[in-house]
């Protein structure tokens, strides 16, 4: 190769390096690899579920965005979710019991109970950081805490059932051109949030707060008010997610989203947010999100579903290999009943509510039989205590197929 167009060529490349970073590289070689250990990696099913799976995550980032715009982050947009899930739970519940037929009113009653407590979260937020000056931390770490502590006091750790079969379909099994509901959702959201961060004045205003406060305020800009706004964006955002994800799995639970804060504050660090604000874009935080996401270690759960099918077939003969193995080996008195058996994850195992006495169970205290020798060199029973004989009847030894000895040296 020629010497100029070689100099030319690493030149264009470290330009391309310098300005998309490192990820899409990353990227290209784990959908090589995954491809290459399982040809279903990129099938159209697969993809939907990478981009289904992203959703949730994609709109808590898109605000957890505006609060890193503004110089801050937001530590409460996981308990966001925690509590928008139980809320709209809660008060979808007693409607569809009570009026089953108004079924769109028990949807939009809920809807907006769940992401009215969300939002008001990031009201609080925003107060406490722009009004006294709070620090974000502190400020999002104490809203956090409070938040999660109501939701498990209003469910007592309990998930929140009777949420309408409807609320699940719309908004999480429902697809439009083979494409799940809340893709559709989260592209409407990014969509509305590119437009504010570059065609209106707030987003402009969000981008100089957090570049430089002092001149902001300087300059004649409300920075109380923007930095409000901020927070209450993010928890907006925080529970729309919220309801989604509680549409997705159809009961309400405090126990969600503890992952959110972290996972969102690096899928906008990767996109090219900056943590001392005034610096990032919705488009590449967007793009740099679903790479994070399918080289987060949830990649390997996505590999493991183009090889569920066999998985599904190597555990099913393991248990039953180790069931019938574990019968095979359990010694039981002949004149003794065996234990009911009961279906427990389609293997018929011991049921545990036997209420027999002692003296009617079976001889084997763990799953395989414990053989002993006792002086005579025949087997006993152990424990002997099992059938109160000092032979259990049903040992090798009463059946006259006793071991036989080795002979001594």
């Amino acid at each position: 190769m020629d010497p100029t167009t070689y100099r030319a060529l690493s030149f264009a490349l470290q330009r391309l390096f310098v300005r998309i970073g490192v990820l899409p590289f990353l990227l290209v070689i784990a959908l090589i690899v995954f491809t290459s250990l399982a040809p279903r990696f990129l099938t159209s099913e697969n993809l939907i579920t990478v981009a289904r799976q992203a959703t949730y995550l994609a709109i808590v980032a898109m605000g957890q965005m505006l609060a890193l715009l503004t110089g801050g982050f937001d530590l409460s947009v996981g308990k966001i979710v925690a509590i928008t899930s139980v809320i709209t739970a809660m008060t979808m519940a007693p409607f569809a019991a009570a009026h089953p037929d108004a079924l769109a009113i028990t949807l939009t009653l809920g809807i907006l109970a769940g992401i009215g407590a969300g939002t008001l979260v990031g009201v609080v937020n925003g107060l406490g950081v722009a009004l006294f000056s709070v620090s974000p931390f502190m400020m999002t770490l104490g809203t956090a805490t409070i938040s999660f502590g109501i939701a498990l006091t209003l469910t007592s750790g309990v998930p929140v059932y009777g949420i309408p079969d409807a609320f699940g379909t719309i908004f999480s099994f429902a697809r439009i051109f083979d494409i799940p509901s809340p893709v559709y959702v989260t592209a409407g959201l990014f969509v509305a949030m590119y437009f504010l961060l570059n065609w209106t004045r707030m987003g402009r205003y969000f981008y100089a707060v957090g570049g430089n406060l002092k001149a902001s305020r300087l300059s004649g800009i409300n920075t109380r008010f923007y930095l409000f706004m901020a927070y209450v964006l993010s928890g907006a955002l925080a529970s729309i997610a919220g309801a989604l994800l509680t549409a997705r799995l159809e009961t309400g639970e405090a126990n969600i989203g503890a992952s959110m804060p972290l996972d969102s504050i690096a899928a906008c660090v990767i996109g090219g947010v900056s943590l001392r604000g005034g610096v990032g874009r919705v488009g590449g935080h967007a793009g740099y999100h679903g790479a994070l996401h399918v080289l987060d270690p949830a990649g390997g759960e996505l590999l493991a579903v183009a090889h569920s099918g066999r998985d599904r077939q190597v555990a099913r003969h393991a248990v039953r290999t180790r069931e019938e193995d574990r019968v095979a080996s359990v010694r039981r008195c002949p004149d003794v009943p065996a234990a009911p058996l009961e279906r427990a994850g389609g293997v018929d195992v011991l049921a545990d509510d036997d209420e027999r006495p002692a003296r009617a169970r079976p001889h084997a205290a763990t799953p395989r039989w414990v053989g002993a020798r006792n002086g005579r060199g025949r087997d006993t029973c152990w424990p002997r205590r099992s059938c109160g004989a000092g032979r259990c009847p049903g040992s090798r030894a009463a059946v006259g197929a006793s071991r036989p000895r080795r002979p001594r040296a």
